[in-house]
């Protein structure tokens, strides 16, 4: 019992206790979060790990996907490899590895356009220099060119 509520505990240290980045490649980038956003454009949609930094932000983690020529269907894997898709930091340092040739994807379990929806998925992430992230995210679909 002790370890579940310390599990539960230790969950919700990063950002909601829905979203999490893990994996090999975290130990080597500091992979903590305040807040996932998730970001609605006019051919693009953009996962956001927030970190609140001085009077500002970083992202240590951007997942950004391209629906210009397919729509997002959820359930369905998507290819984060592009041109369908992007890995990276804001600001881009340290960099992220390149992505290996394995499948690299992320998969919104729920997806609808309009604003203020409720957005869940997970994603998971291979590298060349064979490490790897992996997690969920969960938050409010933002649609900044509507504002």
């Amino acid at each position: 019992m002790r370890a579940l509520v310390l599990a539960a505990l230790l969950w919700g240290c990063d950002g909601d206790s829905a979203s999490f980045i893990d994996g090999s490649a975290a130990s080597s980038y500091d992979m903590d979060f305040d807040e996932v956003r998730i970001r609605l454009f006019s051919t693009e949609v953009a996962v956001e790990y927030v970190r609140k930094a001085g009077s500002g932000e970083e992202l240590p983690l951007k997942l950004t996907v391209s629906f210009a020529e397919d729509p997002i269907a959820a359930g369905q894997p998507i290819d984060l490899h592009p041109p369908s898709g992007t890995v990276n930091r804001v600001p881009n340092s340290p960099q992220l590895p390149e992505l290996s040739d394995q499948e690299s994807t992320i998969t919104f379990e729920t997806w609808s356009t309009e604003a203020g929806a409720s957005i869940e998925g997970t994603f998971r992430v291979d590298f060349e220099n064979g490490t790897g992230l992996n997690g969920a995210f969960s938050a409010d679909l933002e649609r900044p060119l509507d504002e």
